[in-house]
């Protein structure tokens, strides 16, 4: 079985995220659907706890969550060289299409913030769209994925 959803993402300035977030929840979102994306790991993980939405993949822990976004240079431990950090991991678990994501990384790592919302109930998308688009998004794009689920 297909399960499709859409996810709406778009840059903000870190100082509005609060307000843009505040203003989906308001309108229903479930704040597990909303997902924000800082240039730091732990501005991200403090914002998750503080709002009770979801942390990009790889910023909360595992592996990648005590690096730099886009990485190490072997400084951490040069034994071991160079860590990937949580970017990529980042960008496609908030539905950043592949051949979208070195933009958006850019941004985020030239100081946005990226915010996504994902869809799975008719009205959403326009929804979403409307809020991030009034509340000061910029960039606001969405897109359709479907996952194949076991029966």
């Amino acid at each position: 079985m297909n399960r499709n959803s859409t996810t709406v993402f778009g840059i903000d300035k870190q100082s509005n995220t609060d307000r843009l977030v505040d203003a989906l929840t308001v309108a229903g979102f479930a704040p597990q659907s909303i997902s924000v994306l800082f240039p730091d790991n732990e501005q991200t993980r403090q914002f998750a706890n503080q709002k009770h939405t979801r942390a990009p993949d790889g910023t909360a822990f595992g592996a990648t969550a005590h690096v730099d976004l886009d990485g190490s240079w072997g400084i951490l431990d040069p034994a071991a060289g160079p860590v990937m950090g949580a970017l990529p991991d980042a960008l496609a678990g908030m539905g950043i299409p592949a051949d979208d994501a070195e933009f958006y990384g850019d941004l985020v790592k030239a100081g946005a913030a990226l915010l996504s919302v994902r869809c799975t109930i008719a009205g959403e998308v326009m929804l979403a769209t409307s809020i991030l688009g009034t509340t000061g998004a910029e960039q606001v794009v969405s897109r359709e994925e479907t996952t194949a689920s076991q029966q």
